[in-house]
């Protein structure tokens, strides 16, 4: 043990000349050769007081009276660093009970101790068999010392072991905790996406204690009490599990409605009233049926806890389906975060099916519909006819409009074979249409007559849909190779074809009026207007010919299915 210190405290009995310390070089020689250090409270409350406190109860042996001298040395060690002072006092038991020697986080602060008053929290706490800060205390030691070593002011959080969890998780929904466990606690990484402050292991100390209220009054309390905790901590998040730290990868999968562990807690124990006074458990009873006395409490913990549906509407759809379903539907009205993303899911298919339905509207329909109201502009003399070539010519009519009908109605009868290829057919940039687009016109725009070679030789031009893909009804798509819905046009056209205002009632009339010839090479010359000018698209008799047949196949089909949904109506 040191003899001597720097300070020279009042309680050493030997003591450094002034004289020495105010000089520097010989405060700096006791200091560095001799290591002579001040003496401080902290250093005192080592090693003076812990001698006298064992790791248990037990194994202390002490007077109330000498107690409080160390309380005092405690008081002022807290001045020079209270976190240090927390932290030798975690472990140690040094609070008296009345009975017992208790360790700080042990204890609690009743209210009457302090300068505040939380009457919710003193009343629940009053129920409650802990162990309190003796009143012998009262007057000599203030209270904010105890507050400031560790003792509780009102009732505290914890944290339960992962094992503790999964075995109440497992006990309360097995197929849950087996989804849980595959889709996101088996993976090497998880994280909590929403809310931020919620934690699947959290819970209240005493908590069954808590719930355990004698009278409706108290368990109202208790309610106040918890529902102040679930602000902090809701009961239910969101967690996701990957097996990278990055989270952008295959195995990423997220779980939404998880419960804590005090929400399992609170949905399996019988605490709250009903308008008998009966207790019952979340799960069995509905919201509208608790005791009036909870009326204007609770809102945050009411509102997350799983209460049983309250329309009797409910009730009735949920016995009408068949009993595998049951318990499933029951499930997601307890859980309304997947009920909310089962419904949005549903909306979308809906909106799909909606979709589908309104591209039953006949092809001529649609193409009229991409016409956009136009100022009046005079009527320019065609073009003279242009020619590229024998490719582009009708050799055998007959034959051709033969091979078109077999095509689309080839389509038609294998639709669900080409759910997989949707994607790919539906692109402008098939690759079929431009392989038959390039053929037909060696890459030269259909309205301007512009044609772009690229530096590796070959023509460059976009295939711009006539009809937005979306639009044609699935049955139709397969058909699309066939190039009929697909134009040869340069950048420029491309752009104010797509977005520009236009009309094709021109086109539309050719289309139902025109006949192709066989043999002929000149170009069929269709007018349209885009942008309030008059424009035309050269069309090769090939070309125009697949256009043609697949407009009128697609609106006798549309027209025959009609018929027959209306023929079985009137039956």
């Amino acid at each position: 043990m040191a003899q001597v210190y720097l300070n020279n405290p009042m309680s050493c009995k030997n003591k450094i000349s002034a004289a020495i310390l105010q000089d520097q070089r010989g405060r700096n020689f006791y200091v560095d050769a001799l290591g002579i250090e001040e003496y401080n409270a902290i250093r005192e409350l080592k090693d003076d007081v812990l001698c006298f406190y064992g790791e248990d109860s037990d194994d202390t042996d002490i007077q109330f009276e000498d107690n409080l001298e160390h309380f005092e040395l405690i008081e002022r060690a807290l001045k020079e660093n209270a976190a240090e002072v927390q932290r030798i006092l975690a472990n140690v038991p040094i609070v008296w009970d009345g009975q017992q020697w208790k360790k700080p986080g042990d204890c609690y602060i009743p209210f009457a101790f302090l300068d505040h008053s939380d009457l919710t929290g003193q009343a629940v706490l009053s129920q409650l068999n802990v162990p309190w800060v003796s009143e012998d205390y009262y007057g000599k030691i203030p209270a904010e010392v105890f507050e400031k070593i560790g003792c509780n002011i009102g009732i505290k959080d914890i944290l339960v072991d992962c094992c503790t969890y999964d075995d109440r998780l497992q006990r309360a929904d097995a197929s849950f905790f087996e989804m849980l466990q595959k889709r996101v606690l088996y993976k090497r990484c998880q994280r909590v996406d929403y809310p931020e402050t919620w934690d699947m292991y959290h819970s209240i100390d005493h908590l069954q204690d808590i719930l355990c209220s004698n009278s409706v009054e108290m368990s109202v309390k208790a309610v106040d009490l918890i529902n102040e905790k679930v602000k902090k901590h809701p009961l239910y998040g969101k967690m996701t599990g990957s097996h990278s730290k990055a989270f952008n990868t295959t195995t990423t999968d997220s779980v939404n409605h998880i419960p804590s562990m005090l929400a399992l807690e609170l949905s399996g124990t019988k605490w709250l009233y009903d308008k008998t006074g009966t207790l019952q458990s979340p799960a069995d009873i509905k919201k509208s049926d608790l005791a009036v006395q909870y009326s204007g409490h609770g809102a945050e913990i009411f509102a997350q806890l799983p209460f049983k549906a309250e329309s009797e509407a409910v009730e009735t759809v949920i016995q009408s389906v068949e009993e595998p379903y049951q318990a499933f539907i029951s499930a997601m009205l307890k859980r309304p975060d997947e009920l909310r993303l089962m419904c949005e899911t549903y909306q979308k298919l809906q909106k799909k099916r909606q979709k589908e339905t309104d591209k039953t509207q006949s092809l001529t329909e649609l193409l009229e519909k991409q016409s956009s109201a136009q100022t009046e502009v005079e009527t320019e003399p065609a073009p003279d006819d242009e020619t590229l070539g024998e490719y582009g010519a009708v050799r055998n009519l007959k034959h051709r409009e033969k091979k078109l009908e077999e095509n689309f109605q080839e389509g038609l009868e294998g639709q669900k074979t080409v759910a997989p290829r949707l994607r790919y057919t539906c692109s402008e940039s098939n690759h079929e249409e431009k392989a038959f687009l390039q053929a037909q016109y060696f890459g030269k725009c259909q309205i301007c007559g512009k044609q772009i070679i690229r530096y590796d030789g070959k023509p460059y031009f976009e295939a711009c849909n006539i009809l937005p893909t979306d639009s044609i009804p699935t049955a139709y798509k397969q058909s699309i190779s066939e190039g009929w819905n697909s134009l040869c046009l340069c950048p420029n056209c491309a752009a104010e074809f797509r977005y520009g205002k236009k009309n094709l009632s021109e086109l539309v009339r050719m289309i139902q009026t025109y006949n192709v010839e066989e043999e002929d090479e000149n170009l069929i010359v269709c007018d349209i207007e885009m942008q309030g000018e008059k424009r035309s698209i050269k069309y090769t008799g090939k070309h125009f010919l697949a256009l043609q047949k697949a407009i009128g196949f697609y609106d006798d089909y549309i027209k025959k299915k009609t018929d027959t949904v209306k023929d079985e109506s009137d039956g």
